[in-house]
C-alpha cells in the first residue's frame, strides 16, 4: 500500500495547479502575493528504499514576494512496523527499545527590505518529539529565534532560545541568549574578521555543588585564514554569585588561540589557553584549577577505519568556579571508529562500533587507565 499527495500550489487571485516538489515554488508574477504548497506521502515504498517514516507531510507558505514564509514538516517513524509491513510480521524475539516517534518541526522566517543595505532577516524554528516505547512515551521540544543582519562590511547576529530544562553532565553551560557582532573587512590580513560577542548563560551542574547560578560573557576574537579556522580570542566571564544572595566573586578572564588544519586524510586541531581567576576561592590548594588548558587532537581516514588521538590538560567548562567541585586534570586517549566497515559488512542492519584506551589523572591526582568498546546495532 501507497500513497501520495502531490503538491497544490495556490496563488491568491490566480489558479490552482500543481508543483512537484514544496521547495520548488513556481515562479510568479510581482502581482502574485501569496503561494502555499502541500505535500504528504508514505506506505510500502518508502520502506522499500530503506525509509522508516511511515507518514511524511510538508507544508510551505510564501507571502509578500518571499518576505514572509512558513514551513512545516512532519513525519511518523517506526522501524518495528516499518519491518513489520515489509516482511510480513516482526520475527524479532527481543522487545525493541522504541515502538515509534512523531515529529513536528516548523519554521518562520520574516524579511524586511533591503533598504539599511542588506536585508533584515528573522528567524523562528520549533521542533517537537514524541518517542513511543514499551516503558511510556517521553517528549522533548526545542525553541531557536536568531535575527540576521549582513551588510557589505559587517554582520549582526542575535540568538535566543528557552533556557534549559534538565541536567546535562556533559554540557553544564546553557547559553540561551547571544549577541555577535563581525567586522568582516580587516584591513591588516585578507580572509580575517574581527568578532566582539556577548552571552547570557546559566550554570547547571548540580553534581558538581553549582546549579542555577547566572552568567554573562565577553568575548573579542580575530579570525583569518580560510573559512576563518584560527582564532585569537579574549573572554571574560562574570558569574553572579550575589544573585542567590552569595558574595561576589571577580570576573575570569581567558585569552586562547585556535589552530585547524587539513593535509590529505590528516586533521589537526589545537586550543591553547591561558586563564586568570580567583585562584583564592579555590576548594582546596591541592585541586586549584591550572591556569593553562589545552584540547589537542588528531586525526586520520583510513576509508573504513578511523583514528582519532587526543590530549586534554584542564579540560574543565567550568573553570571560572574555582567554588565547583573539581574534576579529572588530564587525558590522553586513542581511539579507533570502526562504524563505516560495520556498514559496509552488514548494509542491511545500522550500527556504530568503536573502541578506545585512556589515560586519565583525576582531580586528586591519581592515574587509571580505561578501556572501552562500544557497539551499536540496529536491524
Amino acid at each position: 500500500m501507497f500513497f501520495r499527495l502531490f503538491t497544490v500550489a495556490v496563488v491568491a487571485g490566480l489558479t490552482v495547479g500543481c508543483a512537484s516538489s514544496p521547495s520548488s515554488p513556481p515562479q510568479a508574477e510581482a502581482s502574485e502575493p501569496v503561494y502555499l504548497a502541500f505535500e504528504t506521502e508514505g506506505g510500502l515504498e518508502q520502506v522499500a528504499r530503506g525509509d522508516d517514516r511511515l507518514v511524511s507531510s510538508q507544508v510551505e507558505a510564501m507571502a509578500g514576494r518571499e518576505r514572509l514564509q512558513y514551513r512545516m514538516d512532519y513525519a511518523l517513524r517506526s522501524g518495528v512496523l516499518a519491518r513489520s509491513l515489509a516482511e510480513e510480521g516482526d520475527r524479532s524475539a527481543d522487545l525493541p527499545s522504541e515502538i515509534g516517534r512523531q515529529m513536528i518541526t516548523q519554521a518562520v522566517e520574516f524579511s524586511l527590505s533591503e533598504s539599511l543595505g542588506a536585508p533584515i532577516t528573522l528567524d523562528v524554528q520549533n521542533r517537537q518529539e514524541l518517542r513511543w516505547s514499551f516503558n511510556g512515551e517521553a517528549r522533548a521540544e526545542s525553541t531557536q529565534a536568531a535575527l540576521n543582519w549582513a551588510p557589505e562590511h559587517f554582520a549582526l547576529n542575535l540568538a535566543w532560545s528557552p533556557p534549559r530544562q534538565t541536567v546535562d553532565a556533559s554540557q553544564p553551560l546553557d547559553c540561551n541568549a547571544a549577541a555577535n557582532f563581525r567586522l568582516l573587512s580587516v584591513p591588516v590580513m585578507e580572509q580575517a574578521a574581527m568578532d566582539y560577542s556577548r552571552r547570557a548563560c546559566q550554570v547547571l551542574a548540580p553534581a558538581r555543588g553549582i546549579a542555577e547560578l547566572d552568567v554573562a560573557t565577553d568575548g573579542l576574537a580575530w579570525r583569518w585564514g580560510g573559512g576563518y579556522e584560527q582564532a585569537f580570542m579574549f573572554r571574560r566571564v562574570r558569574p553572579y554569585w550575589q544573585h542567590q544572595g552569595n558574595e561576589p566573586i571577580e570576573a575570569a578572564y581567558e585569552l586562547s588561540l585556535a589552530h585547524r588544519q587539513s593535509l590529505a586524510n590528516w586533521q589537526l586541531g589545537m586550543d591553547l589557553a591561558w586563564r586568570r581567576f580567583d585562584r583564592e576561592r579555590a576548594v582546596s590548594a591541592v585541586n586549584q584549577p591550572d591556569r593553562w588548558a589545552l584540547d589537542l587532537r588528531l586525526e586520520r581516514d583510513l576509508g573504513p577505519l578511523a583514528v582519532t588521538a587526543r590530549w586534554l590538560h584542564a579540560n574543565d567548562p567550568l573553570w571560572f568556579l574555582p567554588l565547583a567541585a573539581p574534576v579529572e586534570r588530564e587525558r590522553v586517549s586513542l581511539g579507533l571508529d570502526f562504524s563505516r566497515w560495520l556498514m559496509q559488512s552488514m548494509p542491511a542492519a545500522g550500527g556504530k562500533m568503536s573502541a578506545s584506551i585512556d589515560h586519565v589523572e583525576d582531580a586528586a591526582g591519581d592515574d587509571y587507565q580505561q578501556l572501552k568498546w562500544s557497539i551499536e546495532l540496529t536491524w
